[in-house]
């Protein structure tokens, strides 16, 4: 009777570790899977997004542009970084989807003028106080600087690296002109108004 209680607790106790042992695995396998992570869609074709948008019920929200460095119908752009768990996420994925090169029509009602020429403002101090400024122009008054960004904005300009525009890398979209803005010297004062304290 004892030795019979005795196997009777062993197997009982090596069940109860097998089936403790195959929960552990279990939620660990089913964590390790279930976990979606986002792919880079960029170069990639819009219905390969939308399929896997739907397949992992992701909100998006797409935009067209023209653009004449990627061919139409390919993703440009993404705002969820590859690799991100999706399974937490909360946001809408912005995607960005080339409409291919403008005709010459469409060039023409849109008054398109890719002519090359692309402004280059080229800044030296923003400094903090009207009393640091020269009026050689070499200084510029925060304030003043913040409206000059502004009136760049309202005239229809937008803002492209200094890179880009050497690499020919211009994807301004449709309606407005590219600017590159410049600080000259590298003055600590740059980088204090542009908020890199």
């Amino acid at each position: 009777m004892y030795r019979r209680r005795r196997f009777n607790k062993m197997v009982f106790l090596k069940r109860t570790l097998l089936v403790i042992t195959l929960i552990i695995v279990g939620v660990f396998l089913y964590y390790q899977f279930s976990r979606v992570k986002m792919p880079n869609f960029v170069g990639k074709r819009e219905a390969e997004f939308i399929a896997f948008a739907e397949k992992v019920n992701l909100d998006y929200e797409i935009t067209y542009i023209y653009t004449t460095n990627v061919p139409k119908g390919k993703i440009i752009s993404q705002t969820i970084e590859p690799n991100t768990i999706l399974n937490d996420f909360k946001g809408k994925e912005q995607i960005v989807i080339s409409k291919g090169s403008l005709d010459p029509e469409e060039m023409a009602r849109y008054k398109v003028n890719e002519l090359g020429y692309v402004p280059i403002m080229m800044y030296h101090g923003i400094r903090a106080t009207r009393e640091q400024v020269d009026y050689a122009g070499y200084n510029r008054y925060y304030e003043d600087f913040k409206k000059d960004l502004e009136f760049f904005y309202e005239e229809g300009y937008r803002m492209i690296t200094l890179g880009d525009f050497i690499s020919g890398n211009i994807s301004t979209p449709l309606g407005y002109s590219p600017i590159v803005l410049t600080f000259d010297d590298g003055n600590r004062d740059n980088f204090n108004i542009l908020g890199f304290d």
